[in-house]
C-alpha cells in the first residue's frame, strides 16, 4: 500500500512540474512576442514596407526576431535574424533586384540564395 502512495505522489509530482514547465514555455513565448512586437514598432513605424516573426527557441533559451524588408519599390529586400536578448544579428540576407548582388550569411555560414538563407534560420525558428 505504501508503495502504491509512493508511486502516487511521484506521478502527482511529476504532472505538477510539466505543468509548470508548460506553463513557463508559455509565458517566454508570449515575451518573446511581445519583445518582438515592441522592437518592430519602434524600428519600423515609419520606415519601408516591413513585417517581423519572432520564436522562442526553448533548446537554445533563445528569443529570436526576423525582420523581412523590402525597400526602392521591391528592388531591395532584405532579412535579418536577431537575438533579442543579446541584441546580436545571427544572420542577413540582402540582395538588389535581379540575382546581380546577394549578401546572405547565418552565423558564419554563407549562402547563395534566399533558398538557403530561409533553409539555415529553419532550425533557429522551429523547434
Amino acid at each position: 500500500m505504501k508503495a502504491i502512495a509512493a508511486l502516487v505522489s511521484f506521478v502527482l509530482f511529476a504532472s505538477g512540474a510539466q505543468a509548470q514547465s508548460l506553463n513557463e514555455k508559455s509565458d517566454l513565448s508570449v515575451q518573446c512576442r511581445k519583445e518582438a512586437a515592441e522592437r518592430f514598432a519602434r524600428d519600423w513605424s515609419e520606415h519601408g514596407k516591413a513585417n517581423f516573426a519572432n520564436h522562442y527557441n526553448f533548446r537554445l533559451n533563445k528569443c529570436f526576431y526576423l525582420e523581412d524588408s523590402t525597400f526602392y519599390e521591391g528592388a531591395e529586400k532584405t532579412s535579418n535574424l536577431i537575438d533579442l536578448h543579446e541584441n546580436r544579428v545571427i544572420g542577413s540576407y540582402d540582395k538588389l533586384e535581379g540575382d546581380a548582388f546577394v549578401v546572405c550569411s547565418v552565423q558564419g555560414q554563407r549562402c547563395a540564395s534566399e533558398a538557403e538563407w530561409r533553409a539555415l534560420i529553419k532550425p533557429l525558428m522551429d523547434e
